[in-house]
């Protein structure tokens, strides 16, 4: 993704698809399970992050503490 930004490309991560469509539609060999798709591109020039891009869950959001007794 840094390598695309640098020569004035655009990319998104994306990690939400269905694997088996992904396989299916673009001939993926049998032996590899897509995790993320990486489309790249040249963006427009009105291109600009959604309003949700720089709202942050605090890391507290997302840990789970499990005490052993």
């Amino acid at each position: 993704m840094l390598e695309a930004q640098s020569l004035g490309l655009g990319t998104t991560w994306i990690g939400s698809f269905d694997p088996k469509k992904l396989v299916g539609i673009y001939e993926v060999p049998k032996n590899l399970i897509p995790v993320a798709i990486l489309p790249i591109g040249y963006p427009s020039e009105e291109a600009k992050p959604s309003k949700l891009h720089f709202q942050r869950n605090e890391i507290l959001d997302f840990i789970y503490w499990n005490k052993i007794q």
